[in-house]
């Protein structure tokens, strides 16, 4: 093989194997393409979120998470941990950051120790 044929094949080998650990993340993250393009089109951001959900809350964000479909699609949901301890999801929208108690659900139950 000369040199030309050797770069060309790595050149390919290492694009190939850039498409499948692209595949291979979005597919680990359970992101589906639908819901990155979903996110790609909502306005705001996700730090804008976590700061909106903060400032209205008083507590620290944990964890956030851009919910693409359920009840409330296109919103960010915004885990809060309050200065007591206690935990709480929110809605944020990204059109203009107003935020919301998300509906109660069963992974904040106060009887849970985990």
């Amino acid at each position: 093989m000369n040199r030309k044929t050797i770069v060309n094949l790595g050149s390919s080998t290492l694009i190939c194997l850039g498409m499948l650990g692209g595949a291979a993340s979005m597919a680990a993250a359970g992101t589906s393409p639908a819901e990155a393009k979903a996110f790609l089109a909502a306005p705001g951001s996700l730090s804008a979120a976590v700061g909106a959900a903060e400032k209205s809350t008083g507590g620290k964000a944990m964890s956030a998470t851009f919910e693409e479909d359920g009840a409330a699609p296109g919103v960010y949901e915004v885990e809060i941990v309050m200065p007591d301890g206690t935990v709480s999801d929110h809605l944020v929208n990204p059109a203009d950051n107003s935020v919301k108690a998300a509906p109660a659900d069963e992974e904040h139950d106060e009887n849970d120790e985990g």
